[in-house]
């Protein structure tokens, strides 16, 4: 049982690293949407209503940077453990339905004949809930955090195509005489 805990262990870490690894992803994303919109609050040229919405996506930018980083600190969980719907078609490799068991559930549901687990056992199961609510929560944050962004990302291209529309019509084209 020991090595299937830990095969177990080893994927749900796995699976949060790979969370990490997106959350990092979201957040150099997020800046770069920052520094684009204040470069172009900067040079003056767009409209008062386009800034007044380029003020409103940084600080929406904020507030994902600001998710993001929440979802980094992984020790601010509630550690009580609930025990929710199990079918027997859940895979209990996956960390959605890992959150649903007790580490006694998931023990048994590993072993059924045992009655008595030893503190290993008992340690490695409680390891791996609490891994699988911490995975779950990163993707949660970054699932919202994905939408904010590509909706970010969509508006700040118009921002831009808008911005080089604006310059090309400034210019003006010299008139050939004929």
């Amino acid at each position: 049982m020991l090595d299937e805990l830990k095969t177990i262990l080893d994927f749900i870490k796995y699976k949060q690293t790979l969370a990490e690894s997106k959350n990092t992803l979201l957040f150099a994303v997020d800046s770069g949407i920052i520094i684009a919109l204040a470069t172009l609050i900067s040079t003056n040229t767009m409209p008062e209503i386009v800034i007044t919405i380029s003020y409103f996506l940084i600080l929406t930018m904020t507030i994902s940077i600001i998710l993001v980083l929440f979802s980094m600190w992984s020790f601010n969980l509630d550690l009580s453990y609930k025990s929710g719907y199990k079918s027997p078609a859940n895979s209990i490799m996956h960390y959605d339905f890992l959150i649903n068991y007790t580490p006694n559930e998931l023990l048994s549901a590993l072993d059924p004949e045992k009655k008595q687990f030893n503190i290993i056992e008992m340690s490695l199961a409680q390891e791996i809930i609490i891994n699988a609510m911490v995975t779950k929560r990163k993707y949660r944050i970054f699932s919202i955090n994905v939408t904010i962004t590509i909706i970010s990302i969509i508006i700040v291209f118009l921002f831009f195509i808008y911005h080089i529309v604006l310059r090309f019509t400034l210019i003006r084209i010299p008139a050939i005489a004929p």
